[in-house]
């Protein structure tokens, strides 16, 4: 269980140098890309919530 903890955070601290490196080239403030990020996961997850219940025959 500790080793998924760790390749967990391995995987995500790569992603966010990969993601660092292509806003670095870009004119994307980094506060409004956090802002759009965190907005987008919210409508996602609001999108998804009926479909969860769905599946769990909640519907």
């Amino acid at each position: 269980m500790m080793g998924i903890w760790f390749a967990a955070n391995a995987i995500a601290n790569y992603l966010a140098g990969i993601l660092e490196s292509l806003l670095a080239g870009s004119s994307i403030p980094l506060y409004w890309f956090l802002v759009g990020s965190s907005l987008g996961a919210g409508v996602l997850l609001l999108l998804i919530t009926p479909l969860l219940n769905l599946m769990h025959g909640k519907g």
